[in-house]
């Protein structure tokens, strides 16, 4: 498996590079642009705007909130375990070794399907997306693909006899 051999490395890996800079850095980040969004949200409602533009608004803030929240559940497990991880003393006991290697594996599997599930919040929560997202599907793949399949019902290949036949026709 890949590790780091280089003491120095290690240090700034276990200590800086991951927990900070790959951890928790993003998701406070991520965490102050979700409430900075839900701020603008709650700004726009005191001007006078159209119903639909705050509803629009309102999913969008859901979206967003639901996003960060998921996002923080999933990610902190694994940036905790991975920080245990790498700072503890290495056990020669291969049962504790491959319960290590397990909760990594598990941790890191669900940490790295979080990058695939904000398509997954965003059909659940807003009705919007899923409207647009049938839209697209639906009117313009679906209407394209069958334009290209059917052409109107008629066939584009047309049957030819072969040039030995018409021969052999022509001599009898």
């Amino acid at each position: 498996s890949c590790s780091v051999i280089n003491a120095g490395y290690s240090i700034y890996y276990s200590r800086f590079l991951f927990p900070i800079l790959l951890g928790f850095l993003p998701l406070i980040i991520r965490i102050i642009f979700g409430l900075l969004a839900f701020v603008n949200v709650r700004r726009l409602k005191k001007h006078q705007t159209p119903i639909v533009r705050l509803e629009h608004d309102k999913q969008l803030t859901t979206m967003v909130l639901v996003e960060v929240t998921i996002d923080v559940l999933i990610t902190l497990p694994y940036i905790i375990y991975n920080h245990i991880y790498s700072n503890s003393v290495t056990f020669y006991d291969p049962i504790s070794n491959a319960q290590d290697q397990l909760i990594i594996a598990v941790t890191r599997i669900i940490f790295y399907g979080n990058f695939a599930i904000a398509f997954y919040i965003y059909f659940c929560v807003s009705s919007r997306f899923r409207k647009q997202l049938v839209y697209v599907f639906v009117e313009i793949h679906l209407k394209r693909w069958r334009e290209r399949t059917h052409r109107n019902g008629t066939n584009q290949i047309v049957p030819q006899t072969p040039d030995i036949l018409q021969k052999t026709d022509d001599v009898n």
